[in-house]
């Protein structure tokens, strides 16, 4: 598979997974990896990085929010050698009610993060909040990947 049908095939299974079970985005991880959301970062290896994305998953969940993924541009470029790739991917978080971004952004959560930086997000109902992120696959077997790096930020202008 060239770089982009491997990205083109990625990113969907990548927020399926995000937005239905969150618990199957471990096997996508490994000790070397690294998560930075929204300046709080870098989460690095599957314990940390696990711990974000379960925290953000039960503060969305104790609300009952309920959101989903709309990928709309996918960019990718081989990186550093032949075995990983950069993908970089903008969207939309659809709300099926009014919510806060995921339940991601309740605080700012450490001293690195901007200060500047605006309120929590908030999803209406309807409304999309765009996002941008960026993944380093790197793969581990023929036709397999794992997530290297991964940076998200929530598109506020």
């Amino acid at each position: 598979m060239s770089a982009d049908e491997v990205a083109k095939a990625f990113i969907p299974h990548y927020y399926n997974l995000f937005d239905t079970n969150r618990e199957g985005l471990v096997s996508l991880f490994r000790e070397t990896s690294s998560l930075t959301f929204e300046g709080d970062g870098p989460k690095t290896g599957v314990a940390q990085i696990m711990e974000k994305l379960r925290g953000c998953r039960r503060r969305a969940t104790a609300r009952r929010e309920s959101s989903s993924h709309q990928p709309q541009t996918i960019e990718c470029q081989p990186s550093v050698s032949q075995n990983a790739i950069l993908v970089f991917c903008t969207g939309q978080i659809m709300a099926r009610r009014a919510a806060s971004a995921l339940g991601f952004v309740a605080r700012r959560a450490s001293p690195r993060a901007r200060r500047d930086a605006p309120a929590p997000a908030q999803i209406e109902q309807g409304k999309p909040l765009k996002y941008s992120e960026v993944f380093q696959l790197v793969a581990s077997a023929p036709g397999q990947y794992y997530l290297n790096n991964v940076m998200f930020r929530f598109n506020y202008a």
